[in-house]
């Protein structure tokens, strides 16, 4: 019994944990303190999703790892205008 490894989901969440590690020190760094537990873990949510829907797109998939990091921040950058967008803003 043979069991395929899957690249494209772990690759997924390897580039949501780099990406969201990056964005905890580019927070930390601009705010001189670290960003507070509640905020970093709104966060946290955008990047999970982003990396679950990554990796269920690029499953069984033979892509780069450019691709899905293109994939990656398209789909959280769509994440984080539905949660701040225009309607979020004025409530």
């Amino acid at each position: 019994m043979n069991s395929r490894h899957d690249r494209g989901f772990v690759r997924a969440f390897v580039i949501g944990g780099i990406g969201y590690l990056l964005f905890l020190l580019v927070m930390s760094v601009s705010l001189q303190t670290a960003p507070s537990a509640e905020g970093a873990g709104r966060f946290l949510a955008h990047f999970l999703i982003a990396s679950v829907v990554t990796g269920l797109i690029a499953r069984e998939r033979r892509w780069s790892w450019l691709l899905i990091a293109v994939v990656f921040v398209g789909i959280w950058l769509i994440t984080i205008a539905i949660a701040f967008g225009p309607k979020a803003v004025q409530q």
